[in-house]
């Protein structure tokens, strides 16, 4: 079917049509219906601030989302010169655990940037989540030898380390990997973290101490150390370690992107302010009313997605380099996961018109890639069980180059905006957003007419 979704400065055609036979295999991954939760390579490292990103979620403050936006540049620059986007944020998985390897070609390679690098010789010690992260990447794709490249930002000040690191045993890896899954696990399910090791970020700015969510006091058991005891040599590479630092020191210190994340171009005015007001942002805990619902409805979508074969989900990255925001694809094709708390999952021939904002990232998402089709997951709240809930639609504009186009389009807008200081020329934001918003004193959305929908 064909609708046209609100908004003239958008595409005029987009054709939705839902995917009966993709539900349903998706679906069928669940088995009975529920399955163990998959945790991340960087769970199993910080079993706390796992149990605490689940039970009790924290909004960043607007400085940390500044940092972590400037962090995820910055890591986006490096990797740009360390390998080809095919070898770049490859995910696998196994055995319940996801990772997502910075660079994946003969070995795993793991990036870190830091404002200092540590003495070679005590870095183990003093950045052991460096070790353990690597060697579970190792776990997971059955190598013992991978790199480790540590690095300051790029600038002409820049310094760097690349290492080549040996493990004596995955299978001992894997062991420890099991038993850390299992404990998190069982604190998951008893709703209570005291058997978890304590945490290396207490007193050291954690989001949740910060929120008063956390019942740490800093006096649990030390982590285990085991990975980085498999740690059997880290060798520095003097030649890779010279050319990387030339390589970093001939980058702009600041990349020249203005959008991070596909939002910032679906909500521009909302963007221009989190840019140029950082002192009223969100910051702090979340309401605790659905959203423990809504984020465990979309981890079990994105589980359906992790449970096929290693490849089948992938990275791509906008051609233009902006926004810096990974695409993920979901056998080729980008895809958006979105969950929502209406009475009644949506029909195709209605959701261009009642649900524009979700069509409108899978167009952004498209057109980043070159793109002119993709994916739009939908996960139903109120529904009687997942599967019943669960809506998959296939959504195609009309030209690929038009959605090129309105991509470039975006981006420039936004950062003309934010140049002449004036957000009153961005769309402004939809109605529904306007009661939440941090900004509504003064972003002029509530009295604004156009881009409203």
């Amino acid at each position: 079917m064909t609708a046209v979704p609100p908004g003239s400065d958008w595409p005029d055609v987009v054709t939705v049509q839902r995917a009966p036979e993709l539900e349903r295999e998706l679906a069928g991954r669940l088995g009975l219906g529920s399955f163990p939760p998959v945790f991340g390579v960087t769970d199993l490292i910080e079993l706390r601030r796992a149990y605490y990103r689940r039970t009790a979620p924290v909004t960043p403050g607007v400085e940390q989302r500044r940092r972590m936006d400037a962090g995820r540049a910055a890591h986006l620059q490096i990797l740009r010169l360390l390998g080809d986007p095919e070898y770049r944020e490859v995910r696998v998985h196994g055995d319940g655990v996801v990772g997502e390897i910075d660079l994946l070609k003969e070995t795993p390679t793991e990036l870190k940037t830091t404002r200092e690098i540590p003495e070679v010789a005590t870095l183990h010690a003093v950045r052991p989540g460096y070790f353990e992260q690597l060697a579970m990447y190792c776990a997971l794709v059955g190598k013992r030898s991978a790199r480790l490249i540590v690095t300051t930002a790029p600038g002409p000040d820049a310094q760097a380390v690349v290492l080549a690191c040996e493990f004596a045993s995955t299978d001992r890896i894997w062991a420890e990997m099991r038993q850390r899954s299992e404990r998190l696990r069982e604190s998951l399910a008893r709703r209570d973290p005291s058997g978890l090791p304590r945490c290396a970020w207490r007193d050291r700015g954690c989001e949740y101490q910060s929120a008063k969510v956390c019942a740490c006091t800093g006096e649990e058991p030390e982590p285990s150390r085991g990975l980085v005891r498999e740690l059997e040599r880290a060798v520095p590479q003097e030649a890779e370690t010279a050319a990387l630092t030339e390589g970093l020191r001939a980058l702009p210190s600041e990349g020249p992107w203005v959008a991070s994340r596909f939002r910032d171009l679906l909500y521009p005015r909302r963007a221009y302010f989190e840019r140029t007001s950082p002192e009223v942002g969100p910051e702090g805990a979340e309401p605790a009313a659905g959203s423990g619902a809504r984020q465990e409805l979309f981890r079990t979508l994105r589980a359906m997605l992790e449970a096929g074969p290693s490849g089948e989900l992938s990275r791509r990255w906008a051609a233009l380099g902006e926004p810096t925001e990974p695409v993920g694809c979901f056998r080729g094709e980008p895809y958006v996961i979105k969950t929502s708390r209406a009475w009644s999952p949506a029909l195709e021939a209605g959701l261009a018109r009642d649900q524009p904002q979700y069509v409108r990232e899978v167009a952004l998402r498209a057109g980043s890639l070159g793109g002119r089709s993709g994916l739009l997951i939908v996960g139903y709240e109120r529904a009687a069980s997942v599967p019943e809930g669960l809506r998959v639609f296939r959504v195609e504009f009309a030209s690929a180059p038009e959605l090129v186009g309105l991509v470039t389009r975006k981006c420039s807008e936004l950062r003309s905006a934010i140049a002449t200081q004036r957000p009153e020329e961005l769309p402004a934001c939809p109605g529904w957003m306007h009661e939440a918003c941090p900004y509504r004193e003064r972003c002029g959305c509530g009295t604004s007419v156009a881009g409203r929908t």
